[in-house]
Formats: C-alpha cells, sequence, structure tokens
C-alpha cells in the first residue's frame, strides 16, 4: 500500500471519530509515517524488535543451511573497499564470500532488508553489505538502534514480551523463530522471513534470515542476512541460500565490534 493510501485510511479514521475527539492533519501524517516503517519491518520479517548485545559464551544454535562451516581466516573484501567492509569481512569466516558495502537508499528500494536501516544507523560497521559468492549476491543489514530510536518507531509496543509466542498478532511473519536469553537483560530472538513480491512491482526480496539482540539498556541490534533481490536497483543474481547460516549469524550479532566503543575504553 502506498503513503497516500495510508493517509487516506488514517484520516477517514479520523473523520469517523469526529466529535470523540480532535486528530490534527500533522498527527495523521506522523501515524501514517509510522505504519509504512511497521508494514516494512514486516516485510523483511523484522517487527517487533529484540536484542541484547556484547559477546557471551552461550550453547550454539542448531546447524541450518547457508553459510559455511568451520573457520579460522577472515572473508575478503574487495581491494580498495570501504573500512566498513574490511572491518566486517574480518569478522566473518572464510568461505563466506567477497564482502562489499552498498547503499541501498541510493537506488530507491522498496520494503526489504536494509529499509529499517535508513534511522538507526549508530553502530560503528551498520551499513548495508553485497556478499558476492558463486556468482550469486546475498545481503548483509547491520542496524543499531537506541531505546529512543525503538520507542519513537514501534509505539504500539510491538517489539516487547516473547516475539515467538505462536498467540501474537504478528507470529505469521517469523518462522522457525528461536529465543535465547543471554543474561544480564539480554535476549536473543532469531527467525526466517519468506520471499516477498510487492503488490506494487517493487524490488523481490528471497528468503531472509534475521536477527534482533535486545539491548539492557532498551537499544536493539538487528542483522538481516539475505539472499538477495531481483527487480529495480538488482546487485546482481540471488544467493540459492542466505551468505550466513544461523550459527554464524548469531556467532556475528553478539561481536562487540558492533556496538560503540564505551567511553573510558
Amino acid at each position: 500500500m502506498s503513503g497516500e493510501q495510508d493517509v487516506r485510511e488514517l484520516l477517514g479514521v479520523a473523520a469517523e471519530g469526529a466529535g470523540r475527539s480532535r486528530t490534527s492533519t500533522e498527527e495523521v501524517y506522523a501515524k501514517a509515517a509510522r505504519v509504512r516503517w511497521r508494514r516494512r519491518l514486516v516485510v523483511s520479517g523484522a517487527v517487533a524488535a529484540v536484542v541484547a548485545a556484547g559477546a557471551v559464551a552461550v550453547p550454539a544454535l542448531a546447524g541450518d543451511e547457508g553459510g559455511t562451516k568451520g573457520a579460522s581466516v577472515a572473508a575478503p573484501s574487495p581491494p580498495g573497499g570501504s573500512e566498513k567492509a574490511k572491518g566486517l569481512a574480518g569478522l566473518l569466516p572464510p568461505g563466506v564470500g567477497e564482502i562489499e558495502e552498498v547503499d541501498l537508499a541510493g537506488r530507491a528500494l522498496a520494503a526489504g532488508p536494509g529499509q529499517a536501516g535508513q534511522w538507526g544507523r549508530r553502530g560503528p560497521l551498520d551499513s548495508s553489505y553485497a556478499v558476492r559468492k558463486d556468482g550469486g549476491v546475498g545481503l548483509v543489514d547491520i542496524n543499531l538502534m537506541s531505546r529512543s530510536d525503538v520507542e519513537e518507531k514501534l509505539v504500539d509496543g510491538s517489539a516487547e514480551g516473547d516475539l515467538c509466542a505462536p498467540d501474537r498478532a504478528d507470529a505469521s511473519v517469523r518462522k522457525e523463530c528461536r529465543e535465547e536469553e543471554l543474561g544480564d537483560g539480554r535476549v536473543l530472538t532469531t527467525w526466517r522471513a519468506r520471499a516477498h513480491a510487492p503488490a506494487d512491482g517493487g524490488p523481490r526480496w528471497g528468503p531472509t534470515l534475521v536477527g534482533w539482540l535486545r539491548l539492557k539498556d532498551g537499544g536493539v541490534l538487528m542483522l538481516q542476512d539475505s539472499t538477495g533481490f531481483t527487480g529495480k536497483g538488482s546487485l546482481g543474481r540471488p544467493m540459492a541460500s542466505v551468505p550466513l547460516s544461523r550459527d554464524e549469524l548469531r556467532a556475528l550479532i553478539v561481536r562487540p565490534e558492533l556496538l560503540p566503543e564505551k567511553p573510558g575504553k
């Protein structure tokens, strides 16, 4: 649904409520913006966030398809690539593929991994990255959001509670959902989001593995691991499976290098 349609819907609601309460045009447009943002997160499988951060020793999640097995050497990044790409490549095992930072916003893409990243972006490696391997191009997106970011965008409380609970209204967007308490108020939730082809003819996104780490300060670290997309702005043929396995995604999202250094360190 377009932004204009969102506003029409909300204006209709406001009209129906006339006599009960007054709703300004500014409030309507602000609410419409929040509705569009939540729909984008649903599409990417990232609605109702959770997260925690920092390296911590916890049992590894069960193995999964995609990604690579075992490693001791970093993944490569193209010669002359960005410092962020080199930083991310240094945290990944070999065999993942070549890492390149990309500007999805500049491609004017519709909903999908990276869209939520147009706000937040508070971490040292926050960005969108193309992962190239065997002729395919996947996508990894990292986004650290502060507590105020989350409260501003998820005002309906959808970021609270057990995201894997089957009775949640938004449970259908999360497949193979797993929630793991890391201690000290931190919670890691991972799930699969199915492929998505928007009705408006925008980019068609492949399957995506999502990680949300709820931080003890109320912030959220989001990591999206997608096979890629086709259509407008395509980076190339999507991968057959997500670039990182669930184990690899988990290992990456708890790395302290994804968080800003604390003062005094």
